[in-house]
């Protein structure tokens, strides 16, 4: 996932920070957005893995002073020879190539000069020499009023968009925001005009009306000179500095327009709009629509950013009426948990309900407000409820009436009880007069403040059967289909262990140790434990995270036996490595798995990532099939240390492949999933482990798929370009069982072995990319030994004890086909091999650098 950086230091005002976050995300899915300071773009080796670069609104001249600050990198308590600059290297990241979008104070700082309120006590003037991607004099502000950090002087505006059939004007949020002075004659040098202000605006919405009023009344030392006429000045502009695209906003095309949004509900006030409100609300929630299209057909066709409108988004801007409210126009609704037990007795999911009643919460854990045609409130149908360290969680039994009443509930539920503020509401200074009563902060719904529904299923007592929901309540998933996968997966799983496959970590032999001849016995007691991977099941078509669900609540974790799974469609908050969040896209496989191991192995949990990577690509393998030509599409699927699956794809520039992919020894490969573990200490004899996986199985966004690999072999041998058959698609349930099936095989032997990796070093060496690789180490890599100082090194394995990437010098003979580049602390003092962390560094594979994980 190519990253999108936003500057957060100083200077950037927080309600703008907080819609250009929500903004990028919402139409940027397949990125990950986040946030950095002027040492990170200073210091750090960002460029290659990121897209654009994002400075908005807030104050130019704190970023003048912050982004120009010289930055030393500190190696060994000294200091380098060389400084580094934040505005040096965001010029040249956008030179060679990249994308920046700049937003009001955003858009001053990017031009060549900025004058702001001339003969004011605000004024600004001066040369913005660091980046100069508009060429020319970015003045403002356009509109009188403007106050730093408040709402005084923001409005609605009209511009005018440049369009190659015909003009249109587009509605948007103006607040201090600069025009781009005489843009068209700089067009010879890559400037284009994409809007304009216009002088005539009758459906201007005006905040804080009073304030011009206000205004006059106060001292003037000098008398301000006259307001120039912005009419027909650009208003967005786009520029092409070297070989890059620089998109600026001299408005805030970031804030929503909806009839709720606080911009607009600012303005309430204003009895000019009493007479017309529901006009003014149409109005708006056209402009809302044509506010996220224009944007996502900038950010695709003038940035070339892989930019769509999500399909709850399009609902809901085409769908809006008066008096609905943001929060429910903003963002899809939670739905419920289903749990069941596929395969086994239900009596674990009964225990969990069980040990949930007797579990007690210091308030009340509330509910969601019942529907009106709801025959019984969810409460009176609710079991156990709990209000755990994250979530309020009920546990009702799942039967025809309370999962159509939980999932009405659920879809129809009013979040506005579980909102928090996001910006406060600012304060007026005794000159402002008194503050609206009604005035509030930015605010967004804390979605782990949701009540969330767990539905059991239990089998009937006279036919055994499994009472599973009407399949029209879970239009994404089929746990029967899921079930039969599972079982299948396990036979054929048990069959390669009998049959002695050669390589396989069942077939591993340990070498004859005479200190301890019968081998290792520390987790005898937990490998003797049945662990069916998979079953029991959770699932929900839409959930906020199943790793936080799992790991952040621990009395519910508790009550969860090894192995319990919980899958879902999407996630609202999902977490990556990194503390990464994201709304995930329909079509990735993602799910996260319950583990235990003893206090005794602690310093073996590290390898669970590894051996979930193992599992991943090994039960994508599986699913595809036996055949040659599976197996061909199969080998394709590859492991990034510590915990990314790539798959190798064509070389071909397509548009598609611009992000999370590399070349490696003449090859392109494509990110297919990742991994992410949490571990806690459960207070007792055990430690608790969630291991989080994600595989894109159906949708060929961000990069490919394995969908994607079928599809392309297909082709070509529908082409007659390669010999073989074709493959059928592999759903979801079916790669899912696949996986938690060869999870069974792999945990079993991890906890026989007592926490050995060396059972899985053959199959691992065969599906990872880095035997032999040469690359960098940076200078602030973690390593166990070294210099410090950047150094070019050979991977050659996994350290055996303590999960550590292990590298030579290039001068050295041990090869990764060596065992001791898989040996343990004893064998890298005696080699010379440099060990380093999975959890501090990362592997950045378009550098061809280890470095520091930021």
């Amino acid at each position: 996932m190519s990253d999108v950086l936003v500057y957060s230091g100083p200077g950037v005002s927080n309600s703008a920070l907080h819609h250009t976050l929500k903004t990028l995300r919402c139409l940027l899915s397949t990125y990950d957005v986040k946030t950095v300071d002027a040492r990170t773009l200073a210091l750090d080796p960002w460029q290659k893995g990121t897209s654009l670069i994002v400075i908005p609104g807030g104050r130019d001249l704190p970023y003048v002073s912050e982004l120009s600050r010289p930055y030393h990198r500190d190696l060994d308590g000294t200091s380098s020879s060389t400084t580094h600059r934040a505005d040096q290297r965001i010029r040249d990241f956008v030179e060679q190539g990249g994308a920046f979008l700049g937003i009001c104070a955003g858009a001053y700082y990017a031009s060549a000069h900025c004058s702001f309120e001339l003969g004011t006590a605000m004024q600004v003037d001066g040369a913005r020499p660091a980046l100069q991607f508009f060429p020319g004099t970015c003045r403002g502000t356009v509109y009188p009023g403007f106050v730093y950090e408040s709402d005084k002087g923001a409005r609605i505006i009209d511009i005018e968009r440049r369009l190659a059939t015909s003009p249109s004007r587009w509605r948007c949020h103006y607040n201090g925001g600069g025009a781009f002075m005489s843009a068209d004659k700089y067009a010879s040098a890559g400037v284009e005009v994409l809007a304009a202000y216009i002088e005539i605006q009758p459906d201007e919405l005006t905040l804080d009306i009073d304030l011009s009023d206000e205004a006059s009344k106060r001292p003037q030392t000098t008398s301000p000179p006259p307001r120039p006429n912005y009419a027909g000045e650009a208003a967005a502009v786009l520029c092409s500095p070297g070989r890059g695209k620089a998109l600026l906003f001299g408005t805030h095309p970031e804030f929503p327009l909806l009839p709720s949004s606080t911009p607009v509900a600012n303005a309430e006030n204003d009895p000019r709009l009493q007479a017309d409100r529901d006009e003014q609300e149409r109005q708006l929630v056209e402009h809302e629509k044509q506010r996220l299209r224009w944007l996502v057909q900038l950010f695709a066709d003038r940035l070339g950013l892989r930019a769509e409108l999500p399909a709850w988004a399009a609902h809901v801007t085409a769908g809006a009426t008066t008096g609905s409210t943001a929060t429910e126009e903003a963002e899809p609704k939670l739905l419920p948990i289903f749990a069941a037990a596929v395969d086994t007795e239900e009596s674990a999911l009964d225990e969990m309900v069980q040990q949930m009643a007797k579990e007690k919460s210091s308030s009340p854990a509330g509910h969601l407000a019942p529907t009106a045609t709801a025959s019984k409130p969810l409460a009176e149908l609710t079991k156990a409820s709990v209000r755990d360290s994250n979530d309020t969680l009920h546990f009702l039994p799942a039967t025809t009436e309370s999962v159509q009443a939980a999932i009405e509930v659920c879809r129809s539920a009013d979040y506005t009880a579980y909102s928090k503020p996001i910006v406060p509401p600012l304060t007026p200074t005794p000159s402002d007069g008194p503050a609206p009563t009604d005035r509030v902060g930015e605010v967004e719904v804390d979605l782990d403040s949701v009540p969330k529904y767990v539905l059991v299923s239990s089998r009937d007592s006279f036919s055994g059967k499994l009472q599973l929901p009407n399949p029209d309540s879970l239009p994404h998933w089929s746990i029967e289909e899921y079930a039969r996968y599972l079982a299948h997966f396990r036979e054929l799983n048990a069959s390669r262990e009998s049959a002695g496959e050669p390589g396989h970590w069942t077939s591993w032999k340990a070498p004859f140790d005479p200190f301890n001849p019968f081998g290792s016995s520390v987790a005898a007691g937990f490998a003797s434990q049945p662990a069916r991977f998979g079953s029991p099941m959770l699932y929900s078509q839409m959930v906020t995270s199943t790793q936080t669900l799992l790991d952040k609540n621990f009395r519910w974790l508790s009550s969860l036996p090894v192995g319990t799974t919980f899958f879902a469609t999407q996630q609202m908050s999902g977490r990556g490595r990194g503390g990464n969040r994201w709304i995930s896209p329909k079509g990735c496989l993602q799910f996260s798995t319950v583990f235990r191991v003893p206090v005794t192995m602690a310093a073996k949990t590290v390898f669970l990532q590894y051996l979930s990577g193992l599992a991943v690509v090994e039960g994508v393998r599986l699913a595809l099939g036996d055949s040659s030509s599976a197996r061909a599409v199969g080998q394709q699927v590859r492991l990034k240390w510590p915990n990314d699956v790539y798959a190798e794809v064509p070389a071909v520039e397509d548009g598609r492949a611009k992000t999370a992919t590399f070349d490696l020894n003449g090859k392109r490969y494509a990110k297919l999933g990742g991994i992410l573990v949490n571990s806690q200490f459960s207070g007792g004899n055990e430690f608790v482990l969630v291991s989080g996986c994600g595989v894109n199985c159906l949708n060929p966004r961000p990069t490919t798929s394995v969908s994607d690999l079928v599809q392309m072999h297909n082709q070509r041998v529908q082409s007659d370009e390669i010999e073989g058959e074709t493959l059928e698609q592999v759903s979801q349930e079916k790669l899912a069982g696949a996986i938690l099936s060869t999870f069974d095989s792999i945990w079993k032997v991890f906890l026989q072995r007592g926490g050995d990796f060396r059972p899985f070093v053959a199959k691992y060496r065969d599906i990872w990319l880095h035997s032999d690789q040469e690359t960098t180490l940076t200078s602030d890599a973690l390593r166990s030994e070294g210099t410090g100082d950047e150094e070019r090194v050979r991977i050659v394995g996994i350290s055996s004890d303590h999960g550590l990437l292990q590298a030579v010098p290039l001068t050295s003979n041990v090869t990764s086909s060596d065992a001791n580049a898989w040996g343990d602390a004893n064998n890298s003092q005696s080699y010379r091999i440099i060990q380093l962390q999975p959890d501090g560094n990362s592997f950045d594979m378009l550098q061809n650098l280890v470095k520091r994980k930021t």
